[in-house]
């Protein structure tokens, strides 16, 4: 938390991210396929909620808010640095 460049929880929150992104498709997939093979009319899927995209409350549930919190400010901060940094080329 002292600012720097390769900040290990900026890496851990974009993983997270990534993770979270990935799931869903899978799980996304999961249910749309579990629909084709299904013929009954309740689908199984439907009930545990599957396809959707985990809430960050979920997903960073067992992380230290403090640590949320930074994780968030450094990516408000990676984002404002890539907008700036797109605005220059233009």
């Amino acid at each position: 938390m002292s600012g720097c460049v390769n900040c290990v929880w900026e890496r851990f929150c974009e993983e997270m991210d990534e993770w979270a992104a990935a799931n869903a498709e899978a799980q996304k997939r999961l249910a749309e396929k579990g629909q084709a093979d299904s013929t009954s009319s309740t689908d199984a899927s439907t009930k545990d909620g599957l396809g959707e995209r985990m809430d960050e409350d979920a997903l960073y549930r067992d992380v230290p808010v403090g640590i949320r919190e930074f994780m968030k400010h450094g990516k408000r901060l990676k984002e404002q640095r890539k907008k700036m940094s797109t605005q220059q080329r233009i």
